[in-house]
Parts: C-alpha cells; sequence; structure tokens
C-alpha cells in the first residue's frame, strides 16, 4: 500500500505523485515507477503524515485524530509523521496527546512501506462534484481537546487583526493601510508565525470580532468563541470552501467575505515586490483589499 499526501513542499507544482509518475497520461491510468523507498516500518501504527501549510494541516490532517479517541483498540498506537513538520505544528500535536513518545517521523520525499497501518479519511474533504464535505465532530473534538488542557479563555473580548506578513503569495498589497484601519478601532495585530501553538490558540481564544487576510493562518479561528465575527479578506477568483468559512458554519460563528481587487505586475513592482510566481492551479495573484467594505462590515460588528 502507498500513501501519498501534500508534502512539506506549500504547494510545490507539481503531479499528484511527484517524481514517483513517469511518462504521459492516458484517461486515468499513469504508469508508476517507484524507486525512492525509505526504511520499512514492520510495527503496527497510525499513519498521519502531514503537510507545511497551516491551514490544511489543522483541518485535514490534525482533525482526523478525532477517529483515534473512538476505537479504543488502537488508542496507544504510535503515530507516522511527516519529518521536517515546523516545531509549532509538533506543538498543536502535543496539545491533542501526540507527544514525542507517541510519533516517529517518516521521509515526505521517498516511499514507506507498512506491514500494518491505520489511516483515516480527513474530516474535510471536496468530493468529485466539488461539494464541500466535513464532520463536524472533528471541530467540537478538538475544541475539547484543547480546552481540557489550557483551561477557558481568560483575556478580554479582543479584536484581532491576522496579518498575512511573510506571504510567498495572494499578497495583500495594501496591507499597511489596512492594519492602520483596524488600528485606529482598537485591532490587536497578530503575527501567527511568532507565537507558538498554545499563544496562538489564547490570542484568538476569546475574541470578539477576527479580520483576517485569505490564506492558512486563517485556519486558527477554529479556536475562536462560537460567538465571534470573522470577516476574512479575499483576492478576487479565490474561494476557498475551507478555512474560516467552514469553521463558521460548523461552531455557528458570524462570518463575511470581502472580495479585493487583483493588482497589476506593475502595481505589485511599484510596492518593492516580484509579481508572485506561486503553483498555477489557483489563482496566486496579488492584491488589494477593499478597506471601504471592511471598515463598513467592521463597523456593523462593533455595533
Amino acid at each position: 500500500m502507498i500513501f501519498q499526501s501534500l508534502t512539506a513542499k506549500d504547494y510545490e507544482p507539481k503531479n499528484t505523485f511527484g517524481s514517483y509518475l513517469q511518462g504521459e497520461r492516458s484517461g486515468k491510468a499513469y504508469r508508476l515507477q517507484l524507486e525512492k523507498f525509505g526504511p520499512p516500518v514492520r510495527h503496527a501504527c497510525i499513519f498521519l503524515g502531514g503537510t507545511s501549510n497551516f491551514g490544511h494541516f489543522v483541518c485535514q490532517y490534525l482533525l482526523r485524530l478525532a477517529l483515534v479517541d473512538r476505537i479504543p483498540d488502537i488508542a496507544d498506537l504510535p503515530v507516522a509523521i511527516f519529518s521536517g513538520l515546523p516545531e509549532r505544528y509538533l506543538q498543536f500535536l502535543e496539545l491533542v496527546g501526540l507527544g514525542p513518545n507517541r510519533r516517529f517521523e517518516v521521509p515526505s520525499d521517498q516511499i514507506t512501506t507498512f506491514e500494518s497501518a491505520w489511516i483515516f479519511s480527513s474530516p474535510v474533504f471536496r468530493a468529485a462534484d466539488r461539494s464541500l464535505n466535513i464532520w463536524p465532530e472533528a471541530y467540537w473534538w478538538l475544541r475539547l481537546k484543547v480546552s481540557k488542557l489550557l483551561g477557558p479563555a481568560t483575556t478580554p473580548r479582543l479584536k484581532i487583526y491576522l496579518e498575512r506578513g511573510t506571504a510567498k503569495w495572494r499578497r495583500m498589497l495594501n496591507e499597511g493601510a489596512v492594519k492602520d484601519a483596524l488600528g485606529k478601532q482598537g485591532f490587536h495585530i497578530v503575527e501567527l508565525s511568532t507565537l507558538s501553538a498554545e499563544n496562538q490558540i489564547r490570542a484568538v481564544g476569546n475574541a470578539a470580532i477576527i479580520v483576517c487576510a485569505s490564506g492558512a493562518s486563517a485556519q486558527i479561528t477554529i479556536f475562536a468563541p462560537c460567538d465571534c465575527v470573522v470577516i476574512e479578506l479575499m483576492p478576487p477568483n479565490f474561494h476557498a470552501f475551507f478555512g474560516p468559512v467552514a469553521t463558521a458554519a460548523v461552531l455557528g460563528q458570524s462570518f463575511a467575505r470581502v472580495i479585493g481587487r487583483h493588482a497589476s505586475p506593475a502595481e505589485t513592482v511599484s510596492y518593492g515586490l516580484q509579481p508572485s510566481k506561486g503553483p498555477t492551479i489557483i489563482d496566486q495573484s496579488d492584491y488589494f483589499a477593499d478597506l471601504d467594505a471592511m471598515n463598513r462590515l467592521v463597523a456593523l460588528a462593533m455595533s
């Protein structure tokens, strides 16, 4: 059996099986050439894998562990994760009970063979007809696991902006203006990548309003209160079905999207940047957030 998943390459543009696929696709068939094998795993385990994209890591990997708690016979099995996951992702695994003594690493760029392994379907996935499928219980399981460990939120009901920061693509060129506008309205500016897993959760754990740039960090709203208002700033032609929109649907959070406009290559250069060269499977163009629409929604949320 071969387990193929997102690697730690952050959407590197390549086909599904990366370097393992050789030749042209013919209908639904590929020629699969298996050459790069890692050490075999000869003991029973659970295969999780992983990805370096935070949004996918939470909703498509971390949430799978909800199923482990439902099967007592495998509760003590070690869990295989991909090597090279960011340190703060390992911290999230520890928060749900998957410490170093419960997990081991397998290479993400080689094929690993298993004599006996459990693998669970993702609780969040898009079907062939592009419909979104969600197992809500996984969301509640994750929140309960974390709340038991960290306790109830004790921070004030803050207004939070999750910045896009050092994004590689879909960069918000007027993010400085966004932060200025929100800062004047009492918003706290948060860069999640600088925080530990615990502090990321505490940052949003009692938030009244969260404004976030579309991207991986927006998935952190899964730990925000059910009565939180979430406003997502989006580029055109990029409307992901998971992330905060799925979280809001499950938890009952008030949710709205603000669609901006594309930046031309010349506009990107004028900001001292080179135009994005992200994978072409989705539109990765830089963009400008719609400040007027954002301010109207914020004012409504604060009224």
